[in-house]
């Protein structure tokens, strides 16, 4: 169907201006030269089916709204929580269509979970107020941090998993993908009563940086408090708070005096804070953040210490000299052939949504091609995924 010239003018274009991009960005992200976009916009070009899905996912509406001849009654987008006054993101297209892919695949899944009559097998208090944060730390310790997980640095991929079971079980899609760094590094929105998003992106430093980041927007969740953010960027006291709950959760003040009392050297901070981050699941970044919160080290010793290690370190982030690249899981064991596709598909996912996956095609709800569109997985590592899935799980 050849769509008219007001058609278009009053979707694509309205829909691009909306979200503030522009033809070279969208064009971008579609793969296709600026003058497409500008014939698609004038109606003397029609996008093809595959283009009609990326504009929908990056502009958050249907093909069938974008096609509409009536101008599309796009939702506002998700507030950016890192500036100081609250106001829409303001992202590329890459940013806002992960935005908006996850959010709907999350979407599809909680209804099979509906259907499945899923519910939480954990709950966590949730608060109203910043101030009260502090008073569920504890709570939320005892809930995802068991056994000895909280000393578990030497292996901080294995300690990012055990996390985001855990908190998958009180109802938590985590989900991780590829966002330019300075789109954001995870965003929280609720999905249901049940069910809600954390979404994590791959670029976030170190596995310690991603359980920072997975804190931080747990955080949110229990604020109810929806966005994008970026815990190493601070321009408001909500994302400071959360910041301090995450790096309290991790580790606790006490563990930490107890820690800086044996092992730090003012006269060697920059091995100090090294050794503190290797014994704990805290990157130095935040470990040096503490210190200076504490008053062990001073503002002039804190620059000096950014200084030493040649970059900037937000709150979170990581000494790129410290620790090996982090490979996001497959360097673990590689658990039979297919299984680094599997690792993968597991990490893009998380636990959860692979379970509700599995059981909505083990009973019939969903069909082979329904899972590979939810995890882009099929055939024999499909059932790699569901095995290693499972394994995983009873370790956790």
């Amino acid at each position: 169907m050849r769509l008219g010239v007001r058609s278009l003018v009053n979707s694509l274009a309205y829909a691009r201006e909306l979200r503030n991009l522009s033809v070279d960005e969208v064009a971008a992200e579609l793969g296709t030269k600026p003058e497409n976009i500008e014939k698609f916009e004038a109606g003397s070009a029609t996008p093809t089916t595959r283009q009609w899905a990326r504009l929908s996912a990056i502009y958050g509406a249907s093909t069938y709204r974008l096609a509409s001849p009536a101008r599309p009654n796009l939702e506002p987008f998700t507030l950016d929580l890192r500036k100081e006054h609250e106001a829409p993101a303001d992202i590329s297209p890459r940013g806002t269509r992960a935005f908006f892919e996850s959010r709907s695949k999350a979407q599809t899944i909680a209804g099979l979970a509906g259907a499945l009559d899923w519910k939480p097998r954990l709950k966590l208090p949730r608060v109203r107020q910043i101030d009260h944060l502090s008073e569920v730390i504890e709570d939320i310790r005892s809930a995802l941090f068991k056994g000895n997980l909280s000393v578990h640095a030497s292996e901080p991929e294995r300690a990012l998993h055990s996390l985001r079971y855990r908190a998958e079980n009180a109802g938590l899609f985590t989900f991780v993908g590829d966002v330019p760094p300075e789109d954001y590094r995870g965003f929280f929105t609720e999905i249901d009563k049940h069910l809600s998003l954390i979404f994590i992106n791959r670029k976030t430093f170190s596995p310690k940086a991603k359980i920072f980041t997975l804190m931080h927007e747990l955080a949110h969740y229990l604020l109810r408090v929806e966005g994008i953010s970026d815990p190493f960027v601070l321009n408001n006291r909500i994302e400071s708070s959360c910041n301090a709950f995450a790096s309290k959760l991790i580790l606790s003040d006490d563990e930490l005096t107890g820690l800086v009392e044996e092992f730090f050297s003012r006269s060697d901070i920059k091995g100090s804070v090294r050794q503190l981050s290797d014994l704990t699941l805290l990157s130095q970044g935040a470990i040096a953040y503490r210190l200076l919160a504490n008053r062990t080290i001073s503002q002039t010793d804190y620059r000096n210490w950014r200084d030493s290690v040649q970059m900037f370190v937000g709150y979170g982030a990581e000494d790129p000299a410290a620790e090996e690249e982090d490979s996001d899981e497959p360097d673990l064991e590689d658990e039979g052939r297919g299984g680094n596709y599997a690792l993968n598909v597991i990490m893009d996912n998380g636990y959860l949504a692979v379970e509700i996956v599995k059981s909505a095609q083990l009973q019939g709800i969903i069909d082979d091609v329904d899972v590979a569109r939810l995890l882009n997985v099929r055939g024999k590592t499909r059932q790699k995924t569901y095995t290693i899935t499972a394994n995983r799980i009873q370790g956790y």
